[in-house]
């Protein structure tokens, strides 16, 4: 579900028209290859936390770790797993202050 949903945010019509933000957002070449993500899920900061908390709203976030940045990337350096919470929050944030904001 976490690969799907990563896929589909970054080049489905209908997520792209939901949320025009994700045409600025990319995905690194090794996690087209589902095999190799599930490989990398390990090297994701806060993977246990995803791993130990199944269906408890922990969500792989590209935003933290890239603040300021226009065109974001999935990648195991760019990622993390946080809370929806959490995500919430910076979206807030984000969308508060603008992309000036940090």
């Amino acid at each position: 579900e976490c690969w799907y949903n990563m896929i589909a945010r970054c080049h489905s019509e209908i997520e792209l028209e939901r949320n025009p933000t994700y045409n600025k957002v990319s995905i690194c070449e090794r996690w087209y290859n589902y095999s190799w993500f599930l490989e990398d899920l390990p090297l994701i900061e806060n993977y246990e936390l995803w791993r130990d908390n199944p269906n408890s709203g922990i969500t792989l976030d590209k935003d933290v770790k890239q603040v300021g940045i226009e065109h974001k990337i999935y990648s195991v350096e760019t990622c993390k797993f946080i809370s929806r919470a959490e995500s919430s929050s910076e979206m807030a944030i984000r969308t508060r202050f603008g992309k000036h904001r940090r």
